[in-house]
């Protein structure tokens, strides 16, 4: 990597108290058009056994270089491994401190929502499209998003329980596998999603289905990327297998609308 990240980190104090950590736009924009496009990016879970350096690592830095926008990395160093940009502990504070930071970055660029993308893969997907929904942004970019978080952690990730409230009952579960539909069904301005899967994902049955089924209820009808060929073996396969799409979308999301229209 060209950069030192750790040289570059940036401290966010919030009005709740939670101390938020990001990267801002590591390689600058190149003139006024980029300076008024956004693209944030929110992490996948972190690596179990590594200091925090290597445990929370941000993604795409050096494969988003090029493009000229500004791009906010939002660090989720809480708990085991993420909070979900949730909050720990049954808690939402550190969902609450992600949107106050959002809004004030926006605010501080003043940049309209139309032209701000939120990007992220598996956990990092899911918190692009809970925190994209409440924004109101214009395009969200989800990669291998869970859905039913509560189910998901129970099966396939229970080192991250210290996301829920220490009693949980039946009240607890239902809360947090609705807490992503109930974003998108609140949310007032419907932005352009496109969610990137593969039927090999383990989470493709439970998850990427009533996903699909809640935005379209919703009146807001996705792009689908599959990517099904033989070398994409799970869930944790499909980012890496699927760069060039993921790059493609974006790319046509930051374009001139004249580009667009030939996508």
């Amino acid at each position: 990597m060209g950069i030192i990240v750790e040289k570059l980190e940036k401290k966010y104090e919030s009005s709740n108290g939670v101390t938020l950590t990001y990267l801002e736009d590591p390689y600058p924009v190149k003139n006024a058009a980029g300076e008024r496009k956004l693209l944030v990016i929110f992490q996948p879970v972190g690596t179990e056994g590594k200091e925090d350096r290597y445990k929370y690592p941000y993604s795409l830095i050096d494969g988003f270089r090029f493009y000229n926008c500004r791009k906010i990395y939002i660090k989720d160093n809480f708990g085991e491994l993420g909070s979900y940009y949730i909050g720990l502990k049954g808690e939402t504070n550190i969902y609450s401190a992600v949107q106050e930071f959002l809004k004030k970055k926006i605010n501080e660029y003043k940049i309209l929502k139309k032209d701000i993308i939120f990007y992220g893969g598996s956990k990092g997907g899911y918190a692009s499209l809970a925190h994209g929904f409440d924004l109101g942004v214009g395009s969200i970019v989800s990669a291998v998003p869970q859905y039913k978080l509560y189910d998901y952690i129970a099966k396939w990730k229970p080192i991250m329980f210290d996301v829920f409230p220490e009693v949980i009952n039946g009240s607890i579960k239902a809360y947090y596998n609705d807490f992503l539909k109930t974003k998108i069904t609140k949310g007032y301005d419907k932005p352009n999603v496109y969610l990137i899967t593969s039927r090999k994902d383990e989470l493709y049955d439970d998850h990427l289905v009533p996903l699909v089924e809640t935005l379209k209820e919703n009146g807001c009808v996705p792009y689908v990327w599959e990517n099904n060929e033989e070398y994409v073996l799970r869930h944790n396969k499909v980012v890496e297998n699927s760069l060039n799409e993921i790059l493609a979308i974006i790319t046509m999301c930051l374009a001139d609308e004249k580009i667009r229209k030939f996508f």
